[in-house]
């Protein structure tokens, strides 16, 4: 991830990071201004500007020490995953999941700042402002479940396994074509 050619093959395409920005309701605007991102991202070969904020900096220098982690705890085995593509009618749609574990599982890291840490372990809930990327991973990998890691240094993290919602994959489809 974050290559040229990683780029070069998810350049103009939907993508599971961007999902919520589909499944937005309301009046269209957020769909609508991301559609032409993608637009404009395949007629001129350029992507627009990549933002990263303080928290995506963050999560990438985080990522390999929550994948240790995770390994640590799980005795699974994590491996690094680039582009995954799925072809649909109107071209293609794409993840990119921090992990594959197994046949069936795909994992995403996400770091918080402690205090935020601190919240999510107190709710003990999955947040939800991360369930379009999950259930996206899954429906363009084809696999059955991912888990939500969100951690920082030091701290506990918070681990849970979201299964596949065909239900959601349906809706998220209809959004896609």
């Amino acid at each position: 991830q974050g290559s040229d050619a990683w780029r070069e093959i998810r350049r103009g395409w939907p993508s599971a990071s961007r999902f919520s920005d589909m499944m937005a309701g309301g009046d269209g605007k957020t769909r609508s201004k991301y559609l032409r991102q993608l637009a404009g991202a395949q007629v001129s070969g350029v992507d627009k500007e990549d933002f990263k904020s303080a928290a995506m900096e963050r999560g990438s220098i985080m990522e390999p020490e929550l994948r240790s982690l995770y390994a640590m705890m799980t005795n699974e085995k994590p491996e690094p995953v680039g582009f995954v593509r799925r072809k649909m009618k109107v071209g293609y749609v794409g993840a990119s999941p921090d992990s594959f574990v197994g046949a069936k599982k795909i994992i995403e890291y996400k770091s918080k700042e402690p205090a935020g840490l601190i919240e999510v372990l107190q709710a003990g809930r999955i947040p939800s402002e991360h369930l379009p990327q999950c259930q996206g991973g899954m429906f363009v990998s084809g696999r059955d479940a991912c888990d939500l890691m969100i951690g920082y240094t030091g701290m506990p993290p918070f681990i849970r396994t979201i299964r596949r919602d065909s239900s959601y994959c349906a809706r998220l489809e209809i959004a896609i074509e």
